[in-house]
């Protein structure tokens, strides 16, 4: 197994085979310099700003030369800056010389991959590491990034796991551009499954209790609680808002504290959560 670089690393005789071989998971930029060029220090601070720019796609590997004169001899390189780019053990590019920042970057573009599919291989990493909502959040950012299919399916797949069945339904109503008409059935037969599979006993009878007693707080509220523990978050908040819109306060502010406590299990950047928050904060003020 390779082992993983940090973002910048001195390059020396003892990890050049570890540098090489990191290639084979990230872009690698060898970067020559020494102190009597200036040139070559401010190319290999550029670098820097393009490492940081690509975080997780691009690792800077820089030569002292003056320190190391042995790695410029190794690499064959007469003259600074000198830059070696690698990937998979491989030189696929490099440069002699000065490079614009826009010039430089329209270089590394070439072989970094996309975001996306970063973002992807780190939500995987999550989910093997037990972090489903992290996942769950890097998927939603690849997915909106690239429009894949096999990524939309992917987000499904762990919003089912998460039991986000809100949320999956969400996904399933717009993503009639991206799936099959096949693709779209098959997601909304498993989520009608993921639903009916919440629909318990416990959760049968508040529903009907509810419908008894529409006006009942108390069973409500006991009945948004279980629709959210069974991952119904969107319906739970519905069922709170329509007394919450008349009354604030209403059930002593227990009402309005589930409320929130319930927003607040909800991403920042979830939908809902936001139109709702911009609903409570109306009345507040």
């Amino acid at each position: 197994m390779e082992q993983v670089l940090e973002a910048v690393v001195d390059v020396t005789v003892d990890n050049i085979q570890q540098v090489v071989g990191a290639s084979n998971q990230v872009v690698v930029a060898l970067s020559f310099f020494a102190q009597h060029r200036p040139e070559s220090q401010a190319m290999n601070q550029l670098l820097h700003t393009m490492t940081q720019r690509y975080q997780g796609q691009l690792t800077l590997a820089q030569v002292d030369c003056d320190a190391q004169p042995q790695m410029a001899q190794y690499f064959q390189v007469q003259s600074l800056p000198a830059v070696i780019l690698l990937q998979n053990g491989q030189t696929i590019d490099g440069f002699f010389g000065d490079k614009t920042e826009a010039e430089l970057d329209t270089l590394l573009q070439k072989y970094l991959p996309e975001a996306w599919k970063i973002k992807w291989q780190q939500a995987i990493d999550k989910q093997q590491q037990g972090d489903l909502d992290g996942a769950i959040l890097l998927l939603k950012e690849a997915f909106q990034e690239s429009l894949q299919p096999d990524l939309g399916l992917a987000l499904f797949d762990a919003l089912l796991q998460a039991q986000a069945l809100d949320d999956a339904q969400h996904w399933v109503d717009h993503a009639q551009s991206v799936l099959s008409d096949e693709q779209l059935a098959a997601c909304q037969a498993q989520l009608d499954e993921a639903l009916a599979n919440t629909e318990t006993p416990a959760l049968k009878q508040l529903a009907q209790a509810h419908a008894d007693q529409p006006d009942d707080l108390t069973v409500l509220l006991a009945y948004a609680k279980a629709l959210a523990g069974a991952g119904r978050v969107q319906q739970a908040l519905e069922l709170m808002w329509q007394p919450l819109a008349l009354d604030l306060n209403v059930a002593e502010g227990e009402m309005k504290a589930e409320f929130l406590n319930l927003l607040n299990t909800l991403a920042a950047t979830d939908a809902v959560a936001r139109s709702y928050r911009q609903k409570l904060y109306g009345l507040m003020h």
